[in-house]
């Protein structure tokens, strides 16, 4: 992966299109069931956590230029820490991996088909994320030009079929009426969507830096949470209190506006372009894990790695398949304590200590 380097805009494009498609299936229903009308203040909670971690990787990039984060790491702390900070993130990308997989599956096979189909049906996505995964960084670069287009069509598309049905009152008072308990209840419940603090970049090092990288970067990260937090609005302003049941609110909202009942389901156009997004954004976590592994064993055939991820994850799917209602609930639950831990102690432990070492 590191042969390859995306251009500044492959890496906005990537931010906006893939780390923005994910957080519009189950996030509106989740963050709901627990802050209600203030769910864009717990959104808001947790992308500002996560727009700090960015910045400071950022300055790790600025402080090393041209190094990985493994390479960081091992020049810091040796080999043997770098490959287990890496073994650590391929096990925690596999684990964020699982529930928007999932989401997606469920998604497609609720909107989009009028008979259960069977598991082997969503077979295909896995031979494409293998082959995506073994691509590497150069097809994340490449999508991430084209999807831009198709996340923007789905979210205005989205958005504007709401619009003769939302009644903004739902949401007021903004300040007042949920407790502050429930909504930071709504951050940790829903921090499976965040806490990524994209990936690190991509571990560093990997895209080409040039004249207001980091302005630019971060630009695009406020962009997709501003995306969001509007998108969280609109969703609560059409459903008031039943957001929490609408975890496939894609294929709700508009749903009995004047437009679709005269025209038909032209929101099809917009749910399909987020599906396709999504193919990408899903299997991007896949795609890392393989990486770190990679960084870890030193595989002499880069199929393997991929096929271990791939592998394991499919298999996690074909058991969970009936059970994955009963399952989120743990995944909750762990989630703000393993992606906490990776997404926020790895990067600022690297910050502060691989300073001082590089001072001495």
């Amino acid at each position: 992966m590191s042969e390859y380097k995306m251009s500044v805009r492959q890496i906005c494009f990537t931010i906006i299109a893939f780390f923005t498609s994910t957080k519009m299936i189950f996030l509106a229903a989740v963050t709901s069931e627990y802050a209600g009308k203030s769910l864009w203040i717990s959104a808001l909670i947790n992308f500002f956590a996560d727009g700090i971690i960015i910045y400071i990787i950022l300055l790790i990039g600025e402080r090393f230029p041209n190094k990985t984060f493994f390479e960081i790491i091992r020049d810091s702390f040796g080999n043997f820490v770098a490959k287990t900070v890496y073994f650590i993130l391929a096990v925690v990308l596999l684990f964020k991996s699982y529930v928007p997989i999932m989401e997606q599956r469920n998604f497609i096979e609720i909107s989009l088909y009028e008979t259960l189909p069977t598991i082997l049906t969503f077979l295909p996505f896995f031979l494409f994320s293998a082959y995506f995964s073994y691509k590497g960084l150069k097809a994340v670069a490449r999508c991430s030009d084209i999807m831009i287009w198709f996340i923007i069509i789905a979210v205005f598309g989205l958005i504007a079929l709401t619009i003769p049905n939302t009644d903004f009152s739902e949401l007021l008072p903004i300040f007042k009426g949920t407790p502050i308990k429930d909504i930071l209840g709504g951050s940790i419940k829903s921090s499976l969507w965040y806490f990524d603090s994209i990936y690190f970049l991509f571990f560093i090092g990997n895209y080409k830096r040039e004249r207001l990288s980091k302005t630019k970067i971060m630009s695009a990260f406020f962009t997709s949470a501003a995306v969001i937090i509007l998108y969280l609005v609109a969703i609560y302003a059409e459903f008031g209190v039943l957001t929490e049941r609408q975890y496939f609110v894609p294929a709700k909202m508009g749903l009995f506006s004047v437009a679709l009942l005269n025209i038909g389901r032209i929101d099809y156009i917009a749910s399909i372009f987020l599906s396709i997004v999504n193919v990408f954004a899903i299997a991007l976590p896949l795609l890392f894990s393989t990486y770190c592994l990679e960084q870890v064993f030193n595989f002499k055939n880069k199929a393997v790695p991929t096929i271990i991820t791939n592998s394991i994850m499919f298999t996690g799917v074909f058991l969970s398949r009936d059970y994955f209602f009963d399952i989120f609930g743990i995944f909750q639950n762990l989630s703000v304590f393993l992606l906490g831990f990776t997404s926020f102690i790895i990067p600022f432990a690297a910050f502060v200590f691989c300073r001082k070492r590089r001072t001495q």
